[in-house]
């Protein structure tokens, strides 16, 4: 190492040969020194041996400015920093801005080119670019690479492409799209998976004009979807859906109503029962039906001989009771045949409880043969009604000839 001013004085040969190799050996060293040369000049070149900088002299000679630094120990390079191998050890054998203010590198390309860092492990195919990171400037896209393979996209609309590389929802991959919509597109299985850690709480809050509307969230391992006090937990344990309050995070009893008196639900359609007013076997309603059933003229010991000009009844079915009715006109008895009168063909086996006997009224009727029957009762564990007298226990007969009237009505149980 030598530095040297420069300047060859006139002297005799001795002194001129060694005066000139002193100038040769410093220009061939850069001036290298602990010390910055006595005698600068414009543009010169110095290599500091205190940092292992070089330096270079301004245009005006009035000062050094630093440029890169070569650590000789290790090979490291600082550009606009004198110490590279004070930083991070797996990050620092090129290390560019002096620490101070804004710094920056540029990498410069043509319109129609890209520019390109690549991360290489080795020297031949796809090890030369395993990652990367490209700006095309034909597209105004930038795109980041591992494995050799785009894997996220920036467009030059501002879209956040994840695999796939255009905005297009029938695409796998997800979009964080330039309009402010989130999209997920995956193939046969779900293309969105929320996983809150530890405690019960909500998993997704939803919210307008930064106020929360509504939240989805979890409750003793169960889901839940609501907003405020009023929410649906979902128990598949129990293959129920409970009302639920996500406020205080339980369930509400007696609190929800399902639908209002301006927002009506239209149909429900249920395979079981209700139960209403309350939770036990007696407020329980299981059934709801609306049909016909023929009548059938009988009696306890011989049927009648008939016609009738209306062989269709209603009923309706409520529950375990049972609300029926028939009226027919021209009924034509020809034989009144003998025994109780009685009516066959009920909808349902009435129940067959103690002393559990149920009335029906008859009337407009001229059928029974008597003006002191104004109805009777539905037999046990039957399907028969039995006339009965007014003021009596026993049974009228039915009263022979044409146009008759019958109208009965009446309700029993059943345990069908």
């Amino acid at each position: 190492m030598s530095q040297h001013d420069f300047n060859i004085a006139n002297q005799t040969f001795p002194s001129f040969r060694a005066d000139l190799n002193d100038a040769l050996q410093a220009s061939a060293t850069m001036s290298a020194g602990s010390s910055a040369p006595t005698t600068p000049y414009a543009y010169q070149l110095w290599f500091d041996t205190t940092t292992d900088t070089w330096k270079v002299r301004n245009s005006g000679n009035t000062a050094w400015i630093s440029t890169i630094t070569t650590d000789l120990a290790t090979g490291n390079v600082g550009i606009n920093n004198t110490s590279p191998a004070s930083y991070y050890s797996n990050s620092n054998q090129l290390v560019v801005g002096s620490g101070a203010a804004r710094q920056g590198i540029t990498i410069a390309s043509s319109t129609s080119t890209i520019g390109q860092l690549a991360f290489a492990d080795g020297t031949s195919g796809d090890a030369r670019y395993e990652g990367w990171v490209i700006y095309d400037h034909n597209t105004d896209h930038m795109s980041l690479g591992t494995s050799a393979e785009e894997r996220m996209r920036i467009t030059d609309a501002g879209t956040i492409l994840v695999g796939k590389q255009a905005e297009n929802t029938a695409n796998d991959g997800i979009e964080l799209n330039r309009n402010d919509v989130l999209v997920a597109t995956r193939n046969n299985d779900a293309p969105l998976l929320l996983n809150r850690r530890s405690s019960d709480g909500d998993i997704a809050v939803f919210r307008k004009d930064n106020t929360t509307v509504g939240s989805i969230g979890t409750s003793f391992g169960y889901i839940w979807a609501g907003t405020g006090d009023v929410g649906l937990s979902f128990r598949d344990t129990l293959d129920s859906i409970n009302p639920f309050n996500p406020s205080a995070g339980n369930n509400r009893d007696n609190a929800i109503d399902l639908g209002h008196s301006a927002t009506r639900f239209k149909d429900l359609y249920l395979s079981g029962g209700v139960y209403l007013g309350g939770t036990g076997s007696a407020n329980y309603l299981d059934d709801y039906e609306y049909g016909t059933w023929t009548p059938v003229l009988t009696a306890s010991t011989t049927n009648p001989t008939y016609t009738v000009t209306n062989s269709t009844a209603h009923y309706v079915k409520i529950g375990d009771m049972v609300y029926f009715s028939w009226y027919s006109s021209g009924v034509n008895i020809s034989s009144s045949g003998s025994g109780n009168a009685q009516v066959d063909g009920l909808p349902y086996t009435s129940a067959n409880g103690t002393e559990e006997y149920w009335l029906f009224n008859y009337k407009h009727g001229t059928a029974v043969d008597t003006t002191g029957c104004s109805g009777g009762y539905v037999a046990k564990n039957d399907t028969r009604m039995v006339f009965v007298l007014d003021g009596y226990i026993s049974s009228p007969t039915w009263a022979t000839g044409n146009g008759k009237y019958l109208m009965v009505a009446g309700a029993y149980r059943t345990t069908a």
